[in-house]
C-alpha cells in the first residue's frame, strides 16, 4: 500500500546524492549529444543542485549497446548501486529504465531500494519498429526514406534503438518475460513512475517532431496513448504487474505530487527540456523535485 506524504518545505537539500540515468542515443563521450550539453535535465538541472547535496549525470554508451548489453547493464547498475543509501536518489529516464530493469532480469542484478522511472519503454516501443523499416538501407518510398535520413543523421538508426522494439518484433531486448518479471522490475519502481500521454506535450522546440510522429505513425499502429516515442501501456506495464502480483491500491493520478503520475507529457518533457507547463498534468520537473523530497518511502 502506497502511503501518503506530504511534502517537505523548500529550504536546505533533502537529499545527499542524486543520480539521473539517461537513456537512448548518446555515444559515450561529453563532447557527443546535444541532448547531455543542451537538453538533457535542462530544466531540472537548478533544481536538483537545490535539492541535492551532490548531483551526478553519468554519461554511457547507449548508441552502439542495446539494452540486452551485459556491459551496459553493469555500467548502469553499478553506478546506481553507489547510490541506495536513505538519502539517496536514483533516476532514470526512457532506455535507462529497461537497461536497469534487463540487469535484474538478465543478470539477478536487482537494486536494493529501486529507482524513480520516467517514460520507460519497459516492455517496447513502436518507434524502434517503424525505424527498422525506415533506417538504411530498408527505408521504402519518400517518407520512409526521408524518415530514415533524418533518424540517422541524430545517431537513432543504432543497434541500441533497435533493441527496444516491442516484444513481438525479433531481435527485442525490452523486458518480455511475462508478468512474474514485470512484477519484479515494478517492485524496483513502486516509489516513483512518470508517464507521457501527448505527442505533443508542453510547447517546445521538441513538440513538432514527437506531435508528428504520434499522429501520422504510433498512435495509428498502437491505437492508445502515447508520448511521441513511447505507449503509455508500455511505460505502465511494470507498475500493472507489481499491482495485480501484491494487490497495492496504488493507482496513476494526474497530479505530480502522486508517485504514479499519468501526465500529458511528450518523451522531451520527461528529461526536463521544457520545464513545466501551466496544468497540474504537465508539470514533470514538479513530479521530479517532489520524488526527491519523497523519497525512497512507499
Amino acid at each position: 500500500m502506497i502511503v501518503g506524504l506530504s511534502l517537505l518545505a523548500v529550504g536546505a537539500p533533502v537529499a545527499d546524492n542524486c543520480l539521473f540515468l539517461h537513456g537512448l542515443g548518446v555515444a559515450g563521450n561529453v563532447t557527443d549529444a546535444f541532448f547531455l550539453g543542451v537538453a538533457y535535465w535542462l530544466e531540472l538541472k537548478s533544481k536538483a543542485k537545490e535539492l541535492c547535496n551532490h548531483t551526478h549525470y553519468p554519461i554511457y554508451d547507449t548508441v552502439t549497446r542495446g539494452a540486452g548489453n551485459v556491459s551496459l547493464q553493469n555500467d548502469f547498475f553499478n553506478e546506481a548501486a553507489k547510490y541506495q543509501g536513505p538519502n539517496d536518489r536514483v533516476f532514470a529516464h526512457s532506455m535507462g529504465n529497461v537497461i536497469l530493469a534487463k540487469a535484474c532480469t538478465d543478470q539477478k542484478k536487482c537494486l536494493a531500494r529501486g529507482w524513480f522511472a520516467a517514460h520507460g519503454p519497459i516492455t517496447g516501443s513502436v518507434f524502434p519498429n517503424l525505424l527498422k523499416e525506415w533506417c538504411p538501407p530498408s527505408g521504402s518510398g519518400i517518407p520512409g526514406q526521408l524518415a530514415g535520413w533524418a533518424a540517422d543523421l541524430v545517431g537513432y538508426c543504432s543497434v541500441a534503438t533497435y533493441s527496444l522494439m516491442t516484444c513481438d518484433q525479433p531481435g527485442s531486448q525490452s523486458v518480455c518475460g511475462g508478468a512474474a518479471q514485470l512484477a519484479v522490475v515494478g517492485r524496483m519502481m513502486r516509489h516513483g513512475t512518470m508517464c507521457g500521454t501527448s505527442g505533443w506535450g508542453i510547447t517546445s522546440l521538441l513538440s513538432p517532431l514527437l506531435g508528428a510522429l504520434d499522429d501520422l505513425f504510433l498512435a495509428p499502429r498502437d491505437a492508445a496513448p502515447d508520448d511521441g516515442m513511447v505507449s503509455l501501456s508500455s511505460c505502465t506495464s511494470a507498475f500493472d504487474a507489481w499491482v495485480n502480483a501484491t494487490g497495492s491500491n496504488a493507482t496513476f493520478g494526474a497530479v505530480p505530487s502522486g508517485r504514479f503520475y499519468r501526465a500529458e507529457t511528450n518523451h522531451g518533457d520527461g528529461m526536463g527540456f521544457a520545464g513545466d507547463g501551466g496544468d497540474d498534468n504537465q508539470k514533470p520537473v514538479t513530479w521530479y523535485e517532489n520524488m526527491i523530497r519523497m523519497g525512497w518511502q512507499a
